[in-house]
């Protein structure tokens, strides 16, 4: 095929290929095979119904997994560290957890589900969000009520 007659030669490649589908006979296809095609297609359909397999991450409530990584102070994870070392966990703080001062080393938001924190000064309740830019200092974490935050960030520790 020369680059002149290219314009051509797709218009006779599709008009061989229309007749050549205007001619075609079915081919029966073995249920079995049938059968399972369906139900790999059904399966993929489920799972991303369900937010089930690859590509999504589900953490049940009700699933075990709490780490205490300070006294009074445990950490469920979510998600493991991105490319950035940025992880997505829960903390939940029994009443009376205390925390020192910290500074981060990478940005940190957290969202309050439950409960109160003091940091420092600054008072957080249910529903506030909070973000901590890299290299910034926390003041002294305490939690007279306990609580349960949504963090996404390098764990304190």
């Amino acid at each position: 095929m020369n680059k002149h007659n290219y314009a051509l030669n797709n218009e006779l490649d599709e008009d061989i290929m229309q007749a050549l589908a205007d001619n075609e006979s079915a081919v029966p296809m073995p249920i079995d095979l049938k059968a399972k095609l369906r139900g790999n297609i059904m399966d993929r359909v489920a799972q991303e119904h369900s937010g089930e397999g690859p590509g999504y991450i589900t953490v049940r409530a009700s699933d075990d997994g709490w780490v205490e990584a300070l006294p009074g102070g445990f950490i469920k994870i979510l998600k493991e560290a991105d490319e950035n070392g940025s992880l997505t966990y829960l903390a939940r703080l029994e009443p009376g957890f205390e925390m020192p001062s910290h500074v981060h080393e990478f940005g940190e938001e957290c969202i309050m589900l439950e409960g109160e924190l003091w940091m420092g000064d600054l008072h957080l309740k249910k529903g506030d969000y909070h973000y901590a830019a890299a290299g910034m200092k926390h003041g002294k974490h305490r939690s007279p009520t306990g609580a349960l935050i949504y963090l996404n960030g390098p764990l304190p520790i």
